[in-house]
């Protein structure tokens, strides 16, 4: 994917890595999307799909990005 990113992040959030036990701090930022490639890293292990935003939401499974993501809808 390539696009324009926006500097102002739009909130960060908390989660621990469950296999490793490690806790991550993590900044959202919006990406304006010019392009999507047909193949990425993780490609065969993620699935890249698009969502309406509440959608999105509602598949996220972490609260704060959840809130993060609705707050964009």
């Amino acid at each position: 994917m390539s696009g324009a990113v926006q500097n102002k992040p739009l909130g960060r959030y908390i989660y621990v890595k469950q296999k490793e036990g490690v806790v991550c701090l993590v900044t959202v930022h919006c990406v304006f999307v010019e392009k999507c490639a047909e193949f990425f890293s993780e490609t065969g292990m993620r699935i890249a799909e698009w969502t309406p935003l509440l959608e999105a939401a509602r598949r996220v499974q972490e609260p704060e990005l959840k809130s993060l993501i609705a707050s964009l809808a």
